[in-house]
């Protein structure tokens, strides 16, 4: 019940101001006593998506979205395959194209370091042949590069994104050639941007990406899983 009034919310069906049902009629609706009625609807007045007014007109009533909200909004959506993964990688690309030339711009002496930290823990994960953890890492590149940008906005949406990626089940090969290919890819980006060359860093993250969706095979047809997933 929980998710689903979330999704509703966050999808748009109940849009900010909206009236939710009163209690008893959800209870109906989701075949359910007043107990998880009243705990879901609690869960999402903490979340910040509803205020409750209390008496005999109060209700629970669809707050707007901030900033907190819609990151946690934008991972339910991927988490729950909303968007076809072209369209993904599309996003993807633009905005992480941003970040990279911000990073080699805005990072700081802290933020180079744990990069090249974890470029180095990638490296040894590569060379001993642990795929799954190497791409977990690598995901967590992202969502340090995104903080390096010096931008809350990117850092919150790439990380939401990354962090979500899973969800569309195995997204990256085991092949050594992909894990091969994305090292080579770090390593030129994260040389732009200890040189500080904004338009290389930006190329280099949507080159990144771009190759990354084409090699990992996600050209599937969008607009089936569009319809399927709508």
């Amino acid at each position: 019940m929980l998710a689903q009034v979330e999704e509703a919310i966050v999808t748009g069906t109940f849009k900010p101001g909206d009236k939710l049902p009163p209690e008893r009629e959800m209870q109906q609706v989701f075949d359910c006593s007043r107990g998880p009625v009243r705990e879901a609807l609690k869960t999402l007045e903490q979340k910040g998506l509803l205020t409750i007014k209390n008496g005999p007109r109060g209700g629970a009533v669809v707050r707007s979205l901030g900033t907190r909200q819609l990151r946690d909004s934008l991972g339910l959506l991927i988490r729950n395959k909303k968007v076809p993964p072209s369209r993904l990688a599309e996003f993807r690309e633009a905005v992480e194209g941003a970040a990279g030339g911000l990073a080699a711009q805005r990072i700081s002496q802290t933020e180079q370091k744990k990069l090249k930290d974890m470029f180095r823990e990638m490296a040894l994960l590569a060379k001993g042949g642990d795929a799954p953890d190497f791409w977990a890492m690598e995901r967590k590149m992202h969502c340090e590069l995104a903080k390096a940008s010096g931008n809350l906005m990117f850092e919150w949406v790439l990380t939401s994104i990354h962090q979500e990626l899973p969800s569309y089940g195995d997204l990256y090969p085991s092949a050594q050639k992909g894990i091969a290919e994305s090292l080579d890819h770090w390593k030129n980006l994260l040389k732009a941007i200890d040189q500080g060359d904004i338009m290389l860093a930006a190329s280099l993250s949507r080159l990144h990406v771009r190759l990354s969706h084409m090699q990992h095979h996600l050209t599937k047809d969008d607009s089936r899983e569009g319809l399927k997933n709508s």
